[in-house]
């Protein structure tokens, strides 16, 4: 074992200090290929940045199908079990489950050899794909999972990396290109061809400290504003405005919103409830021309509503499968929003980086960041430096429409046509009762009289449910 850590740290210090992972968009997921074991066997996982627990499927595995890439515990000599059960619920809590075992083992990319690393190997589980979890040491199941007082932290998939050799800094970057059906992961660098114009630099922050929590455990950031974008009339229409954290996650597909940001929206684009398919529908005419612009410490990302949208019935009508969230200060932007943009995260720093996504993007131009986020050439900071905290958490629903001239160069970059996405909804809009106006006594309330109603992997979501036990 020492002579191998020897040879990895030497074959490290000879190379360029980064690690790239093709990804492929399969089953409403942006898939990964690594390889486990002595015997580098091949296994397909999702990233996530809503996560921080990396786990692989089992030959044993409930859910398999023939095309599935499983890892064969016992044809592994390298690989060593710790004997302690590992548990998760995802998403809405309906079903979506995994059920393992902690140990460790060799990871491999391209019979490139990436160290031991610490995850779980899985044999009763919902889901078709395994997990790369890409989030915080803060938000692992062995620390937030645990109210026993045993509960402890581990250097996860992306700091093995770092602590092997293979990268200098705890950071990455993404791309995601849903249109083309692939992407890219970036450990250790950027990619200076994937995104075009001004990348600003935003600092974590806690979505969790109305609940006690001191630290940051997700990848959250502060959002200002939500508007609709009518680019025909001209006409730019706030949603929301105020204080909000807002998750980036990859393991969501599409958004989660509170429901009256959600009915807002509804509203404003005379969006129909289907209410066997649970989702909000319209002919899809009706949202062509039309963006969500997000708000970020004065920075604004525009993203065309047929991002979020999928053909629903027939090739007229589109669904907007945005899901309403259980607590009004929870905001997820997933993948819909990110397919957009280009996101570098530096967990070492706490700080992430967006910036205009380029599509399609053939050619690379990676740049090591040595010393983390910092390195990027031209790096802007917000105009507001006013970022969501304790006594920055309120925000309340809008009424007004502001007549504006666009840059329909800068507004957004991607083609605006119909897009023919067929995305199953996943989960079941909540009744809620809310005001225009959220104050922090309301969303206390809001958390505790929807007790039980799910369980949920996202570190900040669960978190936000441990409120009602108090």
């Amino acid at each position: 074992m020492i002579i191998q850590t020897i040879l990895l740290l030497l074959a490290a210090a000879n190379a360029d200090k980064y690690l790239k992972l093709d990804l492929e968009f399969e089953g409403m997921n942006y898939v990964t290929n690594l390889e486990v074991g002595s015997e580098k066997e091949l296994v397909t996982l999702q990233i996530d940045t809503g996560s921080s627990d990396t786990w692989v499927k089992t030959s044993q595995s409930t859910n398999n199908t023939n095309n599935d890439k499983y890892f064969h515990i016992n044809n592994s000599e390298t690989f060593h079990s710790n004997d302690t059960n590992f548990e998760m619920v995802y998403g809405s809590g309906y079903g979506e489950y995994v059920n393992g075992t902690w140990g460790t083992d060799n990871f491999f990319v391209n019979d490139t050899l990436l160290g031991n690393m610490t995850f779980a190997v899985v044999g009763d589980t919902s889901q078709h794909f395994g997990l790369l979890g890409l989030g915080l040491p803060e938000c692992e199941s062995t620390y937030y999972h645990v109210n026993d007082g045993s509960q402890y932290m581990y250097n996860n998939f992306p700091m093995k990396l770092v602590e092997n050799g293979i990268i200098d800094r705890n950071l990455y970057s993404i791309y995601l290109d849903q249109d083309y059906g692939h992407g890219e992961l970036l450990f250790g660098a950027i990619d200076n061809n994937k995104f075009d114009g001004e990348i600003y630099k935003f600092p974590l922050v806690n979505g969790n400290s109305l609940v006690g929590i001191k630290n940051i455990s997700a990848i959250t950031i502060t959002l200002n504003e939500i508007s609709i974008l009518n680019l025909k009339d001209d006409e730019k229409i706030p949603v929301a405005n105020g204080y909000m954290s807002a998750l980036l996650d990859t393991g969501v597909t599409n958004a989660m919103l509170p429901k009256s940001i959600l009915e807002k929206i509804a509203n404003e684009l005379d969006l129909d409830y289907d209410s066997e398919a649970n989702i909000y529908t319209a002919e899809c005419s009706k949202l062509d021309n039309k963006l969500f612009e997000f708000n970020f410490q004065g920075v604004n990302f525009s993203v065309p509503i047929l991002d979020f949208a999928y053909m629903h019935d027939n090739q007229k009508l589109c669904g907007l499968p945005i899901t309403e969230t259980y607590m009004q200060q929870f905001i997820a932007l997933g993948q819909s929003f990110l397919d957009s943009i280009y996101m570098v995260v530096d967990l070492d720093s706490e700080s992430v980086a967006l910036a205009n996504a380029v599509f399609p993007s053939n050619e690379s131009d990676i740049i090591v960041l040595e010393n983390g986020i910092e390195d990027i050439e031209n790096l802007k900071t917000p105009p507001d430096s006013t970022t969501y905290d304790l006594q920055h958490m309120i925000y309340s629903t809008l009424n007004e429409t502001i007549k504006t001239n666009f840059d329909r160069h800068s507004t957004y970059h991607k083609k605006s046509l119909i897009n023919s996405k067929s995305v199953a909804p996943s989960t079941s809009l909540i009744s809620l009762s809310t005001s225009s106006s959220h104050s922090l006594i309301e969303s206390i309330a809001k958390v505790s009289n929807n007790a039980g109603n799910t369980s949920n992997s996202r570190c900040f979501t669960w978190i936000w449910m441990i409120l009602s036990l108090l």
